[in-house]
């Protein structure tokens, strides 16, 4: 009805009726307190006499075992003792001390005993002695279990929502909490468990690290320990079962709710199992000490999200319903539980007793608790045997790549120190490319993975003649490191880098070399480079997409089909022959592609590659190769083709230019004509209105246009320029201004002026002009300085091979008889066999991880020879010197691809004629 007055009723009257429940509770506790007590005092007392009876016992063994030795009177208590042994009384538990009348003589009795103890064989004494031992130590086990009983046949439930699943009705709210609150745990668990599990890659499902330091080895075995002592759900539910098991449980002694306890009890291990299975994976996974602590508490507390609710609906949180449901104190009686009695005589019988476990506890030594101690302990065994699993794995390599593919950038030490096998040192050119390629797990330094460079031919070990290179992790500065015994970084006596490191990554204490590839690295070139960059793959498949569907994964390696090739068949088969840009010749209109040397794929290809790429070679060679030079040769200083490319010198000219500039420059330049200036004709206007040429003062010259068939250039000396035929231009009004007297230069005014210009204000800095003047790409060009690279004989017969180096493809003279096993033997290395040839390499391409030369530009070099540059100058152009596009056009490659046909193709190449000069963008600058 609404009436406070009445709801305070109602709640006092529950309190009331709580309290009275609670007091009548505590009498009822008292007296059973009070008549245990007796009981104890019982028990004690048996105890205290079965002790005095234990110490009688052990006299009378020692006594046969002649431990001790007496008078007559002695001998015949022993011989009444074993009579009465062998006859299975407990007479030999009294002492005899009835043998003896008041003068000490020996009565008729004692008599009899001693003619007994020779009738009474020493076999049967002695078994009756260790039955008569065993029965005490049985009874004195027992005796110590029932002396700290309490209540011997009630169990209070614990304060849990699982318990208001076996106490409250299957319709009730408190049931209904207790459904949510179990649930949420589990489901906490689940997603847990699931996130764990997501961890995990191909080859590592579980995502277990590479490997662990020592200090976190001890804090996953402590933190596995930790978490299966705090679980107490898997003991719960099992402790629930044993006391079920054999009996029926009634709750508060009136219905039966065996069902329910058991339905509880999976639910707490299902809890217990999700728990334990988290905790083992996060702290498998974890490679701090601090992180994996923090992992077994948030688990703890995810799995005692019951408890927390219930400690919260207790206190009144979730309402009156839940307070009086988490207030109520319920009790499991059995109905009957059977157990093995032993009687003196030796026998056992079956009774039934109304008797629970210890206060639920599984510390007596029947079956189901026996049981269940030993589930509780073979779950913390098999962590433990998972985390030893773990660790001898993680030692093996199992969760790691054991052979892995590493890139370097093209970075260069030029005066690299290299010792010799005599102790002596050397400087060599170190391109750090060439140690591109296959790396494997070699056993382990500093307590992590060692990885030592492969053959550059197959991808197996190095022979005698070559030391692979090392990356290993330095502790010293705690970084993974690239080094090779035989390279220094500094002179002998002085001090090296920290584990002689030629690159480093950023500092970390990851076993997991992959890892370091996201990071940025340094390399030492005599001097730190920073921001180096290295690409670090794993070269290991386990499916055949890791072949790039082009494969099948047989025991980690991929198998290619025909159609391609690689460590994962990355690459598709290569080019049978090549043809330079130069090799397309135009018939009728149509160009045909035909190498006149063809540049063919070496035949065996598939068993001789280098550094994972086919050789190519072209044969039969004499005098200059001109295939494989620049596309379009320029021609020295007296030219009817003009440089294109930009001079500091003034252009010369000896008479007027043929074609006006669109775009006429109006800035002086600094350097004075050494000819009278060019006047340049008028250009028709576009509109109606007239022109009139408006001379400007010190305005230099246009740049030289190209040459006219059938003219002479008109930067050449030789007979004067012979125009064609001019053009009338519309009828102007010259109009001089003050520079008249200076150069003069067309204009083209929007509107005509009839008032003087001013002259233009001086530039700053003065422009290019362009000549003829010779250019760099035809300074120390390699062929015109045969003396200085030892040309002379091998021009006359000899063959080139086109091979890769980690990073770049090399155009190399050599002999014409040379094998491949002569270029590449099995131990090839491109450092330590110097691929890069001064005087031998004349074309290289540009940086590229390619599988062939198909489609990449290549360059000729220029001023790279120490010898002949000006000692006064300082270039930076690197130990390839300038390079000079063979092809006009950036990215368009000079090789192309000859598929076998019946003849040439007549197909024109993609790229367009290139033009006849280099544009001065494409050169690099140094």
């Amino acid at each position: 009805d609404g009436n406070p007055k009445s709801e305070g009723d109602d709640l006092e009257s529950l309190v009331r009726g709580l309290l009275a429940e609670q007091a009548k509770v505590a009498d009822q506790r008292s007296v059973d307190l009070v008549a245990a007590d007796q009981r104890s005092a019982d028990l004690v007392e048996q105890v205290k006499a079965a002790d005095r009876r234990s110490t009688y016992l052990a006299e009378r063994v020692a006594l046969l075992e002649g431990r001790r030795s007496g008078t007559l009177l002695s001998e015949n208590r022993l011989g009444s003792t074993k009579v009465a042994f062998a006859q299975g009384t407990e007479e030999s538990t009294k002492p005899s001390t009835e043998s003896n009348n008041d003068d000490g003589r020996l009565n008729d009795d004692s008599r009899l005993n001693s003619k007994a103890v020779a009738e009474v064989p020493d076999d049967i004494v002695e078994k009756a002695l260790t039955d008569r031992v065993l029965l005490i130590e049985r009874r004195l086990e027992d005796n110590e279990e029932e002396k700290d009983i309490l209540d011997e046949n009630k169990f209070e439930l614990p304060e849990s929502t699982f318990s208001l699943l076996i106490t409250q009705h299957t319709l009730s709210v408190p049931f209904a909490f207790a459904v949510f609150s179990v649930s949420l745990s589990i489901s906490c668990l689940c997603l847990t468990l699931a996130s764990s599990i997501g961890k995990g890659v191909k080859g590592n499902r579980l995502g277990i690290p590479a490997g662990v330091d020592g200090m976190v080895r001890v804090a996953q075995f402590l933190g596995a320990i930790v978490g299966v002592l705090m679980e107490d759900e898997i003991p719960q539910g099992l402790q629930l079962i044993a006391n079920g098991a054999g009996h029926t449980l009634l709750l508060n002694g009136q219905g039966a709710v065996q069902k329910r306890v058991i339905i509880s009890s999976v639910f707490r291990l299902i809890v217990g199992y999700l728990f334990l299975s988290s905790l083992f994976i996060n702290v498998a996974q974890n490679d701090d000490v601090i992180a994996i602590f923090y992992d077994v508490l948030a688990l703890e507390f995810v799995e005692n999200i019951d408890d927390t609710t219930f400690a919260l609906a207790k206190k009144g949180f979730f309402g009156r319903r839940m307070l009086i449901a988490t207030n109520e104190k319920h009790t499991l009686k059995s109905s009957g539980m059977r157990r093995s009695v032993l009687f003196s005589d030796g026998s056992t019988r079956s009774n039934t007793e109304p008797r629970l476990a210890i206060f639920g506890s599984v510390a007596s030594n029947n079956g189901a608790n026996l049981i269940v101690r030993f589930m509780y302990f073979l779950n913390a065994a098999i962590v433990l045997a998972g985390l030893c699993y773990i660790t001898a794995n993680q030692q093996n390599g199992l969760y790691r790549c054991n052979t892995i593919s590493v890139l370097f950038d093209e970075e260069i030490w030029e005066d690299a120190i290299v010792l010799l096998p005599d102790g002596g040192t050397e400087k060599l050119l170190l391109i750090y490319s060439s140690f591109n390629g296959i790396y494997k797990e070699v056993g382990s330094h500093d307590g992590y993975p060692k990885y030592i460079e492969q053959n550059k031919n197959d991808g197996t070990s190095f022979g005698s003649s070559v030391t692979g290179a090392e990356i290993i992790y330095c502790n010293e500065i705690g970084s993974w490191v690239l080094n090779h015994p035989s390279i220094l970084t500094s002179p002998i006596g002085e001090k090296e880098n920290e584990c002689s490191w030629l690159w480093r990554s950023s500092q970390t204490q990851d076993h997991n070399l992959l890892s370091t590839t996201d990071s940025t690295w340094e390399a030492w070139i005599g001097e730190v480079k920073p921001h180096a960059q290295v690409s670090i793959t794993c070269n290991e498949c386990s499916e055949r997409p890791d072949c790039n569907y082009h494969g099948s994964c047989e025991e980690k390696v991929c198998v290619c089909e025909g159609s391609h090739f690689g460590d994962s068949c990355e690459f598709a088969k290569p080019c049978p022959s090549l043809a330079s840009e130069k090799a397309h010749t135009e018939v009728n209109g149509v160009q045909q592609w035909e190498q006149e040397n063809p540049i063919r794929l070496i035949d065996s290809w598939t068993e001789h590659r280098v550094y994972n790429r086919p050789v190519y070679i072209q044969r039969g060679l004499t005098g200059e190769p001109y295939d494989m030079r620049l596309y379009k040769i320029l021609e020295k200083e007296i030219s009817s083709s003009p440089s294109s490319l930009p001079s500091n010198k003034p252009s010369v000219s000896n008479g007027p230019t043929l074609f006006p500039s669109q775009s006429p420059t109006a800035r002086p330049t600094t350097l004075a004509p050494s000819n009278p200036p060019t006047l340049m004709p008028t250009v028709p206007s576009p509109s109606n209105s007239p022109v009139t040429p408006f001379p400007t003062e010190g305005v230099s010259a246009a740049p030289t246009p190209p040459a006219i068939p059938g003219t002479t250039s008109p930067t050449s000396d030789s007979t004067p320029l012979t125009p064609p035929t001019p053009i009338t231009p519309p009828p102007v009004t010259p109009f001089p201004t003050e520079s008249s007297r200076d150069t003069p230069f067309p204009t083209t005014p929007r509107f005509p002026s009839y008032r003087p210009t001013s002259p233009p204000t001086k530039p700053l800095h003065s422009e290019n002009e362009y000549d003829t003047a010779t250019d760099f790409a035809e300074w120390d060009d390699f062929f015109e300085s045969k003396a200085l690279h030892n040309l002379e004989d091998i021009l006359d017969d000899y063959s080139v091979i086109i091979s890769y180096s980690g990073s770049r493809f090399y155009g190399t003279m050599v002999e014409p008889n040379a094998t491949f096993d002569d270029i590449f033997p099995q131990d090839y290395h491109a450092f330590w066999s110097q691929s890069f040839d001064v005087n031998r390499t004349f074309i290289i391409s540009d940086t590229t991880f390619a599988s062939n030369p198909v489609a990449v530009d290549f360059f000729e070099m220029r001023r790279r020879i120490n010898s002949v540059r000006n000692p006064n100058v300082q270039f930076s152009f690197g130990p390839f010197g300038a390079l000079i596009p063979l092809m006009n056009y950036e990215g368009t490659g000079f090789f192309h691809c000859l598929r076998e046909t019946s003849h040439p193709s007549s197909s024109p190449s993609s790229s367009g004629v290139p033009t006849t000069s280099v544009s001065p963008s494409q050169i690099p600058s140094g």
